[in-house]
């Protein structure tokens, strides 16, 4: 927004913006703006630039935001911007923190206080949402706990490719060496110079000096690791050496943008270290891949999973300098590593996730970095142009994927087979991520559960499996044939469709017990329905049970070894209500051991207001489940015989969770910040945050053999087939 005018007066700035823009703050939630350009007031010379919150939306051309200072107006000369912004994230730090920077590769960020007696130095790591303070003890290195406190440090950087963060001490000129992992300092070195200084001069139009004080500042040269230290009152800069690093090193990895502008996509995925192939789409070699880092002058090799591309440098590889080489990624290369020594490596032709290195002459190799190739599968064709992809369940015996399209009323299944045997010889499956088939559902069909062994009376030979999928405005459920592609029918020949509750939403099956269990967010229910009389000659009739719960139940999932008689105990995520105040979070367990399912215990989670999607883990003593909140951010672990819980924060706005317990991956598709998060369930740490969003409930499931992540993509009518780290 182009501004034209500030005006402030009695410490609130009102700003005026050109009447040929729109003002694009929501009264709302404004959020923030960051002002910039702007020349000093005409009267007594202060500055309005800066980051404020906005404080009002006044109307289409004026905004007003608070700042403390004497009354003023500024007039813009040249270029002056306002861009606004909603924070997804606050954190609280002190008002007096000078120096910030941020590693590019663990995107963790470091801050520097001069004036406080403890936590001088805090880290920010955006993954788990953590701030982590260090304290800086004088003279003191290693692992202190007391001592007289240092003050002064003014500015941090970071050496990315040993993960060390520095800090410069103006006050006693000396740099120190941290370790943010350890929280300790490793290392202080003077610099002999010194660093603090102050000037004086005269604004012009001001009658008066004004006088500024200089601190020096800090940087650090990663390629060449080396720290540069300005010392202002000497008027030199100190440079250290930081040690010995690998001669090689990828520092990062950028790759063409995943989603190119005019594809039809509302929401572009955000992407990177990433590149897409589009099923149903010839595949062809990628070109734009940059890697930057230090060392690439006497390149001899870029390798994918060890194996090196051919041609580079060459035609797929070309050196631009010592620190980025351009790449062309072929859709496959010869393999010696393969049994005859005379095959090939798929790159291009499915989802995969690499490890991607580079060699120099002498043999000495850098870092691997992840790359990964992103399968996408639209959605929309023939009548239906709006699927609007919601839940998603994998059938890990046919190797299925079915996708509950909520604006069509199908079910997409998808081929989600890694391999296929030809003469004996098992190869890549070329149909990964092809569409099958679509089978009619009822209205707003939302989420889908699969029971792959059970094969019901009239299903065709050597063929097993069904799934089931809540019709959310229909108040039923469906009974599909994901094999063959087709509604279950009745003993009548009519496709089967079982009464339930109101607004029926998730639903889980026991695969023990054929008992389909489903969350009815309008009634406040739980249905449990037998699938055991699909077995009987004729088919049997399915009748639903149902049991109390709190209200707005939404999703759930199964313990099947839990609740009466070891029979299934099913865990259901919905609200509890607190009379005046705002409702709590509850996990309700819902003992569906017996004849009639009831509700035994909850477990609230006071402070928390929303959970939606819940996994259950079978690999640990004793099992738990993983809820998601999306007003808190956050996943928490239930303990349902204790009540117990421990939380880890995630993205923004968490709505649907996925898991493979063979792995202990762990992904929640967070619809706010359109992203999803990796999270390790044997640390309960954040592993990685990545551009890519849905806005469904039950939008990912995980294929565990191949820990291949399938993500309903709502807002662009697609499925993303996203290849986990092992």
């Amino acid at each position: 927004m182009d501004i034209v005018s500030a005006t402030r007066a009695s410490n609130v700035v009102t700003i005026t913006i050109t009447t040929k823009e729109s003002l694009n703050l929501s009264p709302g939630n404004p959020g923030t703006v960051l002002i910039s350009g702007l020349p000093q007031g005409s009267t007594n010379m202060t500055n309005f630039n800066g980051s404020f919150a906005v404080g009002a939306v006044l109307d289409s051309t004026h905004f007003q935001y608070s700042q403390a200072d004497k009354d003023d107006t500024s007039t813009c000369a040249v270029t002056c911007l306002a861009s606004s912004g909603v924070p997804f994230l606050t954190y609280m730090i002190s008002s007096s923190i000078t120096g910030i920077a941020i590693n590019p590769i663990t995107r963790q960020a470091v801050f520097a206080d001069p004036d406080t007696t403890s936590s001088q130095i805090l880290y920010i790591d955006a993954q788990s949402q953590s701030v982590i303070p260090m304290n800086l003890f004088l003279n003191a290195t290693g692992q202190v706990s007391t001592g007289s406190p240092e003050l002064g440090a003014t500015s941090v950087a970071f050496q990315p490719f040993t993960n060390t963060a520095l800090s410069f001490n103006p006050k006693l000129n000396q740099l120190s060496f941290l370790d943010p992992s350890a929280l300790q300092r490793l290392k202080i070195l003077p610099t002999n110079q010194t660093a603090q200084t102050t000037v004086s001069f005269t604004p012009s139009g001001a009658a008066s000096p004004i006088t500024v004080n200089l601190s020096g500042a800090l940087a650090v040269d990663s390629a060449n690791n080396l720290a540069l230290a300005v010392n202002s009152g000497s008027d030199s800069i100190s440079v250290f050496k930081l040690g010995t690093i690998k001669p090689v090193h990828i520092e990062r990895v950028k790759t063409p943008a995943f989603d190119s502008s005019g594809a039809g996509i509302s929401v572009p995925a955000q992407l990177t270290q990433a590149v897409k192939i589009t099923s149903g789409v010839a595949p062809a070699p990628v070109s734009g891949v940059q890697i930057f880092g230090s060392g690439f002058a006497n390149l001899a090799q870029v390798r994918l999973d060890g194996v090196a591309l051919p041609n580079c440098p060459g035609a797929n590889c070309t050196v631009q300098s010592d620190h980025q080489v351009d790449v062309t990624i072929p859709v496959s290369i010869p393999d010696p590593n393969s049994p005859n020594g005379s095959g090939t490596m798929q790159i291009l032709t499915g989802p995969r996730h690499f490890a991607l290195d580079v060699v120099d002459t002498n043999g000495v190799g850098s870092n691997a970095v992840d790359f990964t190739v992103v399968e996408e599968v639209p959605l929309a064709g023939g009548t239906c142009t709006a699927p609007a992809p919601g839940g998603v369940a994998i059938d890990e015996v046919n190797n299925l994927a079915a996708v509950a399209n909520t604006g069509c009323n199908t079910v997409s299944v998808i081929d989600v087979n890694p391999t296929i045997t030809v003469s004996n010889q098992v190869q890549p499956n070329p149909n990964l991520g092809h569409i099958l088939g679509s089978i009619p559902t009822g209205g707003s069909p939302t989420a889908v559960a699969v029971l792959p062994r059970l094969t019901y009376t009239g299903q065709p030979a050597n063929t097993s499996g069904v799934g089931v999928v809540t019709n959310n405005s229909a108040n039923t459920v469906s009974v599909l044939d994901l094999v063959n592609l087709a509604p279950v029918n009745d003993s009548s020949g009519k496709a089967i469709a079982v009464s339930v509750g109101t607004a029926p939403s998730g639903v889980a099956i026991d695969q023990e017990t054929n008992l389909a269990v489903i969350a009815n967010t309008g009634s406040n229910t739980v249905s449990t329905i037998d699938l055991t009389p699909l077995t009987a000659s004729p088919i049997g009739a399915l009748t639903p049970a149902t049991a109390a719960v709190d209200q707005s139940p939404i999703a759930v999932a199964i313990d099947p070894d839990r609740g009466s008689n070891g029979r299934g105990l099913a865990v259901v995520t919905a609200l509890q209500l607190n009379g005046a105040a705002q409702p709590n979070g509850v996990l309700d367990a819902v003992d569906i051991g017996g004849s009639t399912p009831f509700k035994q215990t909850s477990g609230s989670l006071f402070g928390i207001q929303s959970l939606t999607g819940i996994v259950f883990d079978p690999s640990v003593s004793p099992a738990l489940f993983y809820a998601t909140s999306t007003q808190a951010n956050q996943i928490t672990a239930f303990n349902p015989d204790t009540g117990q819980t421990q939380s880890i924060k995630v993205g923004i706005n968490p709505n649907a969770i996925a898991f493979n317990f063979q792995t202990g991956t762990m992904l929640t598709v967070n619809s706010l910040s359109n992203s999803i998060s990796i999270v390790d369930s044997q640390t309960f740490r954040t592993k990685a945050t990545l551009g890519i969003g849905s806005t469904s409930k039950f939008a990912a499931a995980i294929q565990t053999l191949t820990n291949l992540a399938v993500i309903a993509d709502q807002a662009n009518n697609r499925v993303i087939l996203f290849p986990l780290p092992k």
